[in-house]
């Protein structure tokens, strides 16, 4: 059995109260008032509507760019001196980040190697 999923529900539910909004305010609102939109603008406005909802859904759908198990591998900068322990910034986050070699000092580009708990285990990063 496929385990639920909550975006793909929220995605269809979302579209279903975006369209029949779109159509409460053509077809209820606009005439009220005196305006008559052709077909084929109500027509392009459900697919402008549909189409961000899709867009929306793929971008709700990818891998987080940062979190915890993708920081192996990925590239800093230290933000205070790391003897046994220390801050490092990888993209906008801080992290708490050990290390197992001598020190690093502060500013400089480290590479995850590991993690420990909560920890990011990093090294000198070697010049290319």
């Amino acid at each position: 059995m496929k385990k639920f999923n909550f975006r793909l529900f929220a995605l269809v539910l979302a579209s279903l109260v975006d369209e029949a909004i779109l159509f409460i305010i053509v077809l209820w609102l606009l005439p009220l008032v005196g305006i008559e939109l052709p077909v084929w603008v109500i027509i392009l406005l459900a697919a402008v509507f549909l189409g961000i909802g899709i867009a929306i859904y793929f971008l709700l759908s990818g891998k987080p760019t940062l979190g915890f198990e993708s920081q192996i591998g990925m590239r800093g900068i230290t933000e205070t001196r790391i003897a046994r322990q220390g801050t490092v910034r990888i993209g906008n986050e801080l992290w708490s980040a050990a290390t197992t070699g001598e020190a690093i000092e502060k500013d400089t580009p480290v590479v995850v190697i590991n993690q420990k708990a909560l920890i990011l285990i990093v090294s000198r990063e070697l010049p290319s």
